[in-house]
């Protein structure tokens, strides 16, 4: 897995570099280009560079003027710019992580040639190199978004200092040779001279290697605080805590601000979720803020020697690493000496040093193996932003800790709540056997609206609609059905007190969409029918009470059986804590724990609860044995990321899923329920079964019992193969139908069945609402392009 994260680090930065340079490439600004560009530099002993930027632009389209961008700082050294002035137009100052010149007026435009002069000062501080001073110069930067047809550069140093290196790179930012440029020195100057073109984002760098004393009257940087020495010695533990002691050596300096004077004991943005312990100092001018892990160095000018000791506990299957110096600190490190000593074979190390400062690209420290002990020491100061960490490989399974109490509780309690969740679905489950009998009607006094929620538990706005059949059955309508799917509703009479209140609700305002006797599909067609919805309310409301078709209990019982499965994800996320010290990470998994388990119980219940028929007990099976697929795949991915053992995870997995689907078996109808859909499925077993013989002894009871049962089929979702019951039979056309085509055959069968899926489809489409939504570099080390202080570059605006 670490291998897997660093490759895919690798690769994501490659990426990123790729896409960074072809980004270059694609943003050049055709609008404008440079004709000449001419860079006076002049440096004094104080080592302040005094920069004259001569540009001749050439406007291809109007533009206001130009941007120029300076950086600020670079990864080898701070320093500060100013005296900005510009010649030939307005300019205004705007500092971020750039000290950005904007040079141009908003209310006028340039086209064709235009000539900028700027100057400005970068001040810098000694480099606190000994053998050597350095000039270490972006003379032009690799930040311009075009074009440089020429570039000239004098750069003039203290006179009678002897130059003893010279290395001049050129082209993109990290290139270390150079192409587009020759020089010559002479005396204390640098002359550079471009040989052609110099392409957009290509800058020039001059390093050169002065002799000690040129910026003799260069400041020092003034830190708040030195580190003298530093010895840390840790101790691995067998249990894999870290046993850690620090003795400093600090001088503490004029310059000390409140903010300044902190040191990390642990990084401050560590990932690893460390814990610290016991933290003590045997000086009593150190204070420690045990809010963020830090010591706090006195602001009175001194020296402090002191020690301080301390106890971390990692997770446990942790990287063992250590953050030796965090880049946080705001003094400069003179000498580090560590020792790290392991109970168990160190087969390897790496050291990660992030450098920036005026050491940058020498050789900085020493480190060997010996006798299981890491050794560690700088050869040169760490300076102002740089860090360090400590890498060890050591085979993780040879660390052991005891089980903390939480993982006892989890790995004894999740049994136990299994056994109990077995209990209780053995106590409250299912016992009495469920006996339907053939019924050749549906239910009597129940419209088809509500056998369809009878049935299913749930009722749609295309269950609804088909009251407009069991209506036209009775006699309260006529339908006239016309070519190309066009259609009438006649009304041939008010409902009756037989019918319900929202029956004549919505039978009224069917027809107040037309002249309140008739209605055409035109004028019903997207139509927001409002009792459509109440309707489905009511219906709800009648299976109340006595009528109730849920046992209450098994539901409630169904809740509290689903609550108790989702204790052991509540005890493994606490165990995880303890694990990984992680709170975040284990309350996130544990979220997406419980919403996977939610989520699986509501569909499987949508599948159990119809399981009282053949076809709806296999759909059950199904569905149960998919989602326990799903969800073994989903949960032990999603634990994966967790660090808990494996015996836990599969505890953890195996109960929830048993008691998920335990859980949604144990609702069941209430006896009322269970009598009507007794009747229902009786009636659809009928249609099953049904045989010749029998459904004409019928229709010569009611020559139009198809017809007055075809709602009830509709709902049932057996339409065709009612239909199809009736193929061979003389049936007379019904009294409530009338349309363009004889209905005397199979064929006009199917037509009236497409009649009467269109009229439904008519009625019951709402109108669709829409909602639019429119949306609008480290440098470093012996010289490379970019390095250097100043440079940036510049865009037109």
């Amino acid at each position: 897995m670490k291998k897997l994260k660093s490759t895919f680090i690798a690769l994501l930065t490659i990426i990123c570099v790729l896409t960074l340079n072809l980004s270059y490439i694609n943003a050049e600004d055709e609008g404008y280009y440079i004709k000449s560009m001419d860079i006076q530099v002049n440096v004094n002993d104080k080592r302040e560079y005094e920069i004259k930027e001569t540009l001749d632009v050439y406007f291809n389209e109007e533009r206001h003027g130009i941007i120029r961008y300076i950086p600020t700082s670079s990864q080898l050294e701070e320093y500060e710019i100013t005296n900005v002035n510009v010649e030939g137009a307005t300019f205004t100052e705007e500092d971020s992580e750039d000290l950005k010149i904007k040079i141009g007026d908003e209310d006028e435009t340039i086209e064709g040639n235009k000539r900028y002069i700027i100057t400005y000062t970068i001040k810098t501080y000694d480099d606190e190199q000994l053998e050597a001073d350095y000039l270490y110069l972006n003379v032009l930067g690799t930040q311009w978004d075009t074009r440089i047809e020429k570039l000239t550069s004098t750069i003039t140093y203290p006179k009678g200092a002897k130059l003893e290196e010279l290395n001049i790179t050129d082209g993109q930012l990290g290139n270390t040779t150079s192409r587009y440029v020759n020089f010559t020195q002479s005396e204390n100057k640098i002359k550079i001279s471009s040989k052609g073109s110099i392409d957009p984002y290509c800058g020039v760098t001059v390093n050169a290697k002065l002799e000690e004393g040129t910026f003799k009257n260069a400041p020092i940087r003034k830190y708040p605080y030195t580190i003298k020495n530093e010895n840390i010695n840790i101790s691995i533990t067998k249990e894999k805590y870290y046993l850690i002691e620090r003795e400093f050596t600090i001088d503490v300096n004029e310059y000390n601000y409140s903010y300044d004077n902190k040191i990390n004991l642990l990084h401050p943005y560590d990932n690893r979720y460390d814990y610290i312990k016991s933290i003590e100092v045997n000086n009593d001018d150190i204070s420690i803020d045990h809010s963020d892990n830090t010591l706090i160095l006195p602001s009175k000018v001194g020296t402090y020697k002191f020690k301080v000791s301390y106890k971390v506990d990692p997770p446990i299957q942790s990287q063992i690493d250590f953050s030796i110096v965090d880049g946080f600190r705001n003094g400069k490190t003179e000498n580090l000496n560590v020792s790290i000593t392991s109970p168990f074979e160190i087969k390897n190390y790496k050291v990660n040093f992030y450098e920036k400062g005026v050491n940058l690209g020498q050789k900085r420290y020493e480190s060997e193996i010996k006798d299981k002990t890491l050794s560690f020491y700088n050869l040169n100061s760490i300076n102002v932003g740089e860090k360090i960490s400590l890498i060890l490989d050591i085979n993780n399974k040879l660390f052991s800790r005891p089980t903390p109490l939480i993982g006892y509780i989890t790995m004894y309690g999740t049994p136990l709540i299994l056994i109990g969740l077995i209990l209780l679905f053995l106590k409250y489950k299912e016992k009495t056997q469920f006996i339907t009998s053939v019924e050749f009607y549906p239910p009597k006094g129940m419209n088809s609206a509500e056998v369809a929620y009878a049935f299913k538990q749930r009722v749609s706005t295309n269950d609804v609609t088909t009251l407009l059949y069991y209506w036209a059955s009775q006699n309260h309508i006529k339908i006239t059905m016309k070519e190309n799917d066009k259609f009438i509703l006649s009304k041939i009479s008010e409902l009756d007190d037989d019918h319900q209140g929202y029956e004549k609700r919505l039978f009224k305002e069917i027809f107040e969409y037309g002249d309140g006797k008739t209605v055409s599909d035109k004028q019903l067609k997207y139509k927001n029918i409002k009792e459509i919805n109440n309707s489905i309310k009511d219906i709800i409301e009648y299976f109340t009470e006595e009528r109730k078709l849920k046992n209450s209990k098994s539901y409630k019982l169904s809740l509290l059986m689903l609550v108790i499965s989702i204790l052991p994800i509540f005890l493994g996320g606490a165990y995880n804590q303890i694990l990984n010290h992680n709170f975040i990470n284990s309350i996130m998994i544990g979220i997406l724990l419980i919403s996977v388990l939610l989520v699986m119980y509501i569909i499987l219940l949508s599948f159990t609860k119809n399981r009282y028929s053949e076809g709806g007990k296999k759909s059950a099976k199904t569905a149960s044995i998919i989602v326990s697929i799903i969800y073994i795949l989903i949960q032990s991915t999603i634990l994966i990321f967790t660090s808990l053992p494996k015996i836990v995870l599969l505890l953890i997995v195996g109960t929830s899923l048993i008691g998920l689907i335990m859980s949604v078996y144990v609702p069941k109808r209430s006896e009322y329920g269970k009598d009507i859909l007794a009747q229902i499925l009786g009636f659809r077993n009928f249609v099953e079964i049904a045989e010749k013989d029998r459904l004409e002894a019928l229709l010569e009871e009611d020559p139009e019992y198809f017809y007055n049962t075809l709602p009830y089929a509709q709902v049932l979702g057996i339409t065709k193969k009612w239909a199809n019951k009736f193929e061979g039979i003389t049936m007379q056309p019904p009294s409530f139908y009338e349309t363009y085509y004889p209905i005397n055959n199979v064929y006009a069968m199917t037509y009236l069945l497409n009649d009467l899926e269109h009229i439904n489809s008519t009625i019951s489409t709402v109108p669709s609402s829409s909602n639019d939504n429119f949306g609008g570099g480290g440098f470093g080390g012996g010289g490379f392009s970019g390095g250097g202080v100043g440079g940036g570059g510049g865009s037109s605006w």
